[in-house]
């Protein structure tokens, strides 16, 4: 009964498909176009500062976080155009057009550029609201008055800060940045984050001193790896006991 799910479905831009007027390669006109976002790295470094600090860990995702940035930064790049799926036409349109074309305005996801003007777009906004770029850390900002630390993935937000701070900062970010839901806290109760289920659990030594834990799984991402490659190589893969 289709009353029992939700159709969801995603437009992106078919960058295989695309031509120049010129018949110049497409690709040629991107290829030093490229985006950073948080390492690997970065975000376990980000969580270490977290535990030096006594800082909390909450994280929100940008809605539709590529469509919140233009794809044109300023008159000298290339204009794109797109082919509109029938099911998005305008009703006078049928019959009228065979195959008409608009201009693409926002950065659309699958385009070469849209990575690059999302975070672009993003490092603007948050730097507005006082965050500074720290040097050589891809995406990572950090505010000086309250040493609150963000860390951008496409469109994951990641923060540490202190308690007392992060009500605002959230708040000042949401009023440039479009966010789903609410903001989350790391805690004992596991947060999907990336592909990795956190947690964070914080004790308390024999001098009185919080000691404070991250613990990450992945799992449920390996399995999943793993059911991927046997279908794809037509293998069973056996169990083997950890080193």
């Amino acid at each position: 009964d289709a009353a029992d799910f939700v159709f969801k479905c995603r437009a992106v831009f078919t960058a295989p498909r695309a031509r120049t007027a010129s018949g110049l390669d497409a690709r040629a006109l991107y290829a030093e176009v490229s985006s950073a976002p948080i390492t690997f790295q970065g975000s376990r470094t980000l969580r270490a500062f977290a535990a030096l600090m006594g800082f909390e860990i909450s994280i929100r995702d940008a809605k539709a976080a590529y469509l919140q940035s233009r794809l044109k930064r300023d008159k000298n790049d290339p204009d794109t155009y797109v082919a509109l799926p029938k099911m998005c036409w305008p009703k006078h349109w049928i019959g009228k057009y065979h195959q008409p074309v608009v201009e693409l305005d926002l950065s659309l996801y699958g385009h070469p550029a849209a990575g690059n003007r999302s975070e672009a777009r993003f490092s603007t906004l948050v730097k507005r609201q006082n965050f500074k770029a720290i040097t050589d850390w891809p995406s990572i900002y950090q505010q000086q008055e309250t040493q609150a630390t963000l860390g951008i993935y496409v469109d994951d937000f990641e923060l540490a800060s202190h308690p007392r701070d992060t009500a605002k900062i959230w708040k000042d970010l949401g009023n440039v940045i479009e966010f789903g839901e609410e903001a989350q806290k790391f805690g004992e109760t596991l947060i999907r984050h990336l592909g990795c289920h956190h947690r964070m659990v914080q004790t308390k030594d024999a001098q009185g001193y919080t000691i404070t834990k991250f613990i990450g799984n992945m799992k449920d991402y390996c399995v999943d790896l793993v059911r991927k490659a046997e279908a794809l190589m037509d293998v069973e893969i056996k169990s083997a006991p950890t080193p």
